[in-house]
C-alpha cells in the first residue's frame, strides 16, 4: 500500500508543481530548446479509503510536443470527470494531429457520460463540427445556430467560414 501511496503522491507532484513559466505573461522566461514526450503506460489507481473504486485501470496515454500544457489541461480536467466542462480554444496551439486525438477523446469522454454538458469556445471549425449545437456569434451577437449539418443547408455565415477554411 505504501508504493501506491508513493506513486500516487509522486503522480500528483509532477502536476500540481508551479509552473516557472507564467502562461498569462507576454515576457518571462521562454524555452525555446525544451524537448520531451510523457507517457502513462497501463496506470491504474484507486484511493486507498475505496480500494475498489478504481479511478485509473490501465490508463495509457502519450502525450507528444507541441501543445503540452493544453493536452494536459484537458487531462487532468477529464479525470476529474465535472458535470459541466468548458474548454476555450483548448487546441490552439496544437497542430492537426494532436487536435484530432483531443477531439477523440473528448467526444469518447462525451460518449461515456453523456449527462457532461461541454461549452467548447474556438475558433478552429475543426473542434466544434461534431458538437451537438454550434452557435455563431458576429460582433457579439448570435446570428445562427444548429448542428453543423444544419448550418451548411442554410447556407449563412457559418458556411461561408467552412467553405473559407476549406479553400484556405
Amino acid at each position: 500500500m505504501s508504493d501506491s501511496l508513493s506513486a500516487a503522491r509522486s503522480f500528483f507532484d509532477l502536476f500540481d508543481r508551479r509552473s516557472v513559466i507564467d502562461n498569462c505573461s507576454t515576457d518571462g522566461q521562454q524555452l525555446n530548446d525544451f524537448k520531451g514526450e510523457i507517457e502513462f503506460d497501463q496506470v491504474e489507481f484507486a484511493y486507498a479509503s475505496r480500494p475498489k473504486s478504481r479511478i485509473l485501470n490501465k490508463f495509457q496515454l502519450t502525450i507528444k510536443p507541441g501543445g503540452e500544457k493544453q493536452r494536459i489541461a484537458i487531462a487532468r480536467a477529464l479525470l476529474r470527470q465535472p458535470k459541466v466542462l468548458l474548454l476555450d480554444e483548448a487546441t490552439s496551439a496544437m497542430d492537426s494531429f494532436n487536435e484530432k486525438i483531443v477531439q477523440e477523446a473528448l467526444e469518447k469522454a462525451q460518449t461515456d457520460d453523456p449527462t457532461r454538458t461541454t461549452l467548447i469556445i474556438a475558433h478552429r471549425l475543426s473542434t466544434i463540427r461534431s458538437c451537438d449545437l454550434i452557435c455563431v456569434l458576429d460582433n457579439g451577437y448570435l446570428v445562427e445556430s444548429g448542428t453543423h449539418e444544419d448550418l451548411m443547408k442554410q447556407r449563412g455565415v457559418y458556411y461561408h467560414m467552412v467553405v473559407c477554411s476549406n479553400t484556405s
